[in-house]
């Protein structure tokens, strides 16, 4: 029998960098590099990387369009990073 896939937890991590408009996450994901994670803010319209230690990348972060981001998610091809807007239920 196999069995079913599970995580672990390994510790807590602060992710916050309030300077760069990181205080409150509204959403991540894994990247596919699986070296950091993407993280949004839904108060700045900036997504941002983030070390698994909590570190931000000021190199990589991008500025988006539209403010009020809730969630994120990447393609499994790693081509598209798709961001859900709260207002008007947009991707």
């Amino acid at each position: 029998m196999v069995a079913p896939p599970a995580l672990t937890w390994l510790h807590d991590v602060r992710i916050e960098d309030e300077k760069a408009g990181l205080k409150e996450l509204s959403g991540l994901a894994l990247a596919h590099d699986r070296r950091s994670l993407w993280v949004v803010c839904d108060e700045t319209a900036r997504l941002f990387q983030v070390a698994f230690d909590g570190r931000l990348n000021p190199d990589a972060t991008i500025e988006l369009p539209n403010d009020d981001i809730e969630g994120i998610s990447l393609d499994p091809g790693g081509s598209c990073l798709y961001a859900v807007r709260e207002k008007g239920n947009e991707i």
